[in-house]
């Protein structure tokens, strides 16, 4: 039994072979033939629909479709990247372009911006060249996403994937680029973001993980550029395409699923204890187990290092939500005797493994950035409970640690290989530092520790405009500080236990150490032997240089505008509730 096309009458019959009318079409002579669901040739596209049978004009715009690059029109099969393109005959001899059921098809007006903003432009070899080395060396090991499959073989890869590595690049590259810019190159990456179409999901994820390393404006700017934008996007497609979910043993990319998924729980810790706000992800909705060596495809320094990350980070974010949500008190315990374990099981491994690399420079900077995060932990789970009470003796010496580790980055010129949220860990250490100044023994020490944070910070502002909001903080801090006059109390000292979570890290980062400290196992660090001296930095009456506390707005090596340095970050006439600078959270507790 079949329905008529013509009548829709469904209990009649119909003789297929012969075509034969039904009995009711026959009355009125027309022909019958089977009644079928017509299906939907176009889904879920930004393009209009378009019909075989459309009008001369219509086809002839479809012929006209600007030629797609090589890269774009060839993408990666590893990454599961098709064309949203194919060719399709119809009955005239002409060929339309017939747009699949794919998500984020692109139509031929978003080719012809994307052309004309110059989204398929490449920079010379020599500085792609130069860019991927840079990406390779200092962005890869906190964002092991990017398979190297994407990049070899015959098939061109992914021009997003590659306008996102190059402005990962080009934030920690040393070198002078003569062509373009990272604006360029975010804004490239952002357009085929949202315009190009058929990257992938796990491109399209790997590039909103990348776009982080941009960053233009501090927190307290709305903006659809910063880190915690793209987090939230990449958060968003990733529940999408369950990477939430623990994927299968046997799973081809398993081990690139898992670390796509642990580099955004990463940078969804940092970014939430940085702007001090929620967390995008909450891991009690994902069964992932916790990231291992196996999701490498070599068991090296790198990998050791990236799981070293990836607890360290979990800490900090649990830490921060603690004190935003007042339960603290509940959790310290927990989260200092994990701490504790972190540092005694993992550092000197890892410590070890560095030593043995080729590159030591590269891999003692490594372990000395995982290690500040591990005196932030300490400095905010030892905070003073009162703005005016005496410190606690453990973050004074965090706080010192924290200053002398940047201190090597700042004589090495490291601080632009450091990403954006290392504008916050200054903060967390100067507010302790300047308790310190209060006691007249430890004033010289915390006057030079200060100074080497706030130099920091201005350095860090020239990149991360994300910095310019705790280097004036810390500046009218340290005026009402010094109002306040000295402590009456005497000198804290450092416990024996609380010591313990010091012990097998050099002291002599630590200027502090021997006056509120106590005698533990030192672990003796081969430094290099061309790290520069502080005298170097020393004017000629043999003090610091001045910190620029000027109201001129500081602006980054590719000419972007930071925030507005005239805005009192005590003030009230911030637009709306939540505008908060850079690790204000921390002032508010």
């Amino acid at each position: 039994m079949s329905a008529c096309i013509i009548c829709h009458k469904r209990k009649v019959r119909c003789d297929l072979a012969t075509r034969n009318p039904c009995t009711n079409c026959s009355k009125i002579g027309v022909e019958c033939r089977p009644y079928t669901r017509k299906r939907k040739r176009f889904t879920n596209s930004l393009s209009p629909s378009r019909d075989a049978r459309v009008s001369e004009s219509a086809s002839q715009r479809s012929s006209q479709l600007p030629e797609l690059p090589a890269v774009s029109v060839a993408p990666n099969d590893a990454a599961g990247e098709a064309s949203n393109y194919a060719p399709m005959s119809v009955s005239n001899g002409e060929a339309f372009l017939k747009e699949e059921s794919y998500r984020g098809g692109v139509s031929a007006a978003d080719v012809q911006m994307l052309r004309d903003q110059g989204a398929y432009e490449l920079p010379p070899l020599a500085i792609q060249k130069e860019l991927m080395q840079s990406f390779n060396k200092y962005c890869a090991p906190w964002t092991p996403v990017v398979d190297p499959k994407w990049l070899e073989g015959n098939t061109p890869p992914s021009m997003l994937l590659l306008q996102s590595i190059f402005l990962a690049g080009s934030r920690v590259s040393k070198a002078h680029l003569s062509y373009g810019s990272s604006e360029v190159f975010y804004r490239r990456a952002k357009l085929l973001f949202f315009f190009g179409g058929g990257h992938g999901s796990l491109i399209s994820i790997v590039a909103a993980c990348l776009l982080h390393w941009y960053n233009p404006s501090g927190p307290e700017n709305v903006s659809t550029d910063t880190s915690g934008f793209w987090i939230r996007t990449a958060g968003a497609m990733a529940f999408q395409i369950g990477l939430h979910k623990e994927p299968h043993p046997n799973a081809r990319d398993r081990g690139l699923r898992r670390r796509l998924w642990w580099s955004l729980v990463i940078r969804d810790n940092v970014i939430s204890a940085g702007v001090g706000r929620p967390r995008t992800i909450n891991l009690r909705d994902s069964d992932v187990l916790p990231p291992s060596m196996d999701d490498f495809p070599t068991h090296d320094f790198r990998a050791q290092l990236f799981l070293a990350y990836c607890t360290i980070s979990g800490l900090l974010g649990d830490t921060v939500e603690c004190c935003l949500r007042q339960d603290f008190r509940q959790r310290r315990v927990d989260l200092e005797n994990s701490v504790f374990r972190w540092a005694k099981q993992v550092i000197p491994k890892l410590r070890s493994s560095a030593l043995a690399q080729e590159d030591v420079i590269t891999s003692q900077l490594e372990v000395q950035q995982v290690s500040v995060m591990y005196f932030v932990v300490l400095t905010i789970l030892h905070r003073s409970p009162t703005p005016n009470s005496p410190p606690p003796p453990a973050s004074l010496i965090a706080s010192s640690f924290i200053a002398g580790i940047y201190e090597e980055f700042l004589l090495r010129d490291e601080l632009r290989y450091l990403g954006p949220v290392y504008a916050f860990y200054p903060l967390c250490a100067g507010l302790p530092l300047l308790s310190s100044w209060r006691y007249s023994q430890l004033q010289i020490h915390a006057e030079h520790e200060l100074t080497v944070v706030k130099l920091c910070l201005q350095k860090l502002a020239e990149r991360w405009p994300s910095a310019v909001g705790p280097l004036r903080a810390l500046n009218k801090l340290t005026d009402k500080v010094r109002e306040q006059g000295l402590f009456e109390e005497p000198l804290p000292k450092l416990d024996f236990d609380t010591a313990s979570f010091f012990e097998g890290f050099d002291v002599g980062y630590c200027k502090e150490w021997a006056l509120i400290g106590q005698e533990v196992e030192s672990e003796v660090i081969l430094r290099p032997t061309d790290t520069p001296r502080l005298t170097e930095l020393q004017t000629s009456d043999n003090s610091l240089p001045e910190i620029d506390t000027s109201s001129e707005p500081i602006m980054d090596n590719d000419g972007i505008p930071a925030l507005d340095t005239t805005m009192d970050p005590f003030g009230s006439d911030w637009e709306g509730a939540g505008f908060d600078w850079s690790g204000s959270w921390l002032l508010s507790l």
